[in-house]
């Protein structure tokens, strides 16, 4: 048997996961040592990582497809991990677009307000736990829709503070994942 694209995506999941980790690692060590160098390569490495994500979430259809018909799958869990997916990708693509922002928007300047890193930070950490309940929903039944419901409605709400506050330039309504809220 070959590899196939479960294989795929269940390879390329753990990026996302791991990589967010890190870098909030990395993040606090440049906040820590108050190294400008350190904090926009973190801000780098979101977009990076942002990027690699469309990979995982561009796999996750056709390893639904493949996976669907093994026994044993049920549909409702294949869908609550859709849901889960849904909710960890346009987090970490919203981390991804405020990090971009932020480079950009602060490129000239010798450093990035501190305020806007803070938010990045804050961010980041309800994108990791976004990731967390993404893997919760995957591999437990454990996990209440209301709790990943919740997260996505913070990340939403944090996204629109952040927009409105840094006038980013995003017209007014816009939402997450097309207004609805997996």
């Amino acid at each position: 048997m070959g590899v196939n694209w479960a294989h795929i995506h269940l390879m390329l999941t753990h990026i996302p996961v791991i990589g967010v980790g890190v870098i909030i690692l990395f993040f606090c060590v440049g906040r820590a040592r108050r190294n400008p160098a350190i904090e926009r390569l973190s801000m780098e490495m979101f977009v990076a990582l942002a990027c690699l994500s469309v990979a995982v979430y561009l796999t996750g259809s056709p390893a639904n497809h493949q996976m669907r018909e093994r026994p044993g799958i049920s549909r409702e869990k294949i869908h609550d991990h859709s849901q889960a997916a849904d909710c960890a990708f346009w987090s970490m693509e919203t981390l991804g677009a405020l990090s971009l922002v932020g480079l950009l928007k602060f490129k000239s300047k010798p450093s990035v307000p501190n305020r806007f890193l803070i938010a990045v930070l804050v961010l980041s950490v309800i994108v990791l736990a976004a990731l967390e309940v993404h893997l919760a929903v995957s591999w437990t039944n454990g996990i209440q829709r209301g709790e990943a419901i919740a997260i996505a409605r913070a990340v939403e709400n944090l996204y629109r503070q952040i927009v409105s506050e840094y006038a980013v330039g995003v017209p007014a309504g816009t939402t997450i994942n097309g207004g609805r809220v997996p």
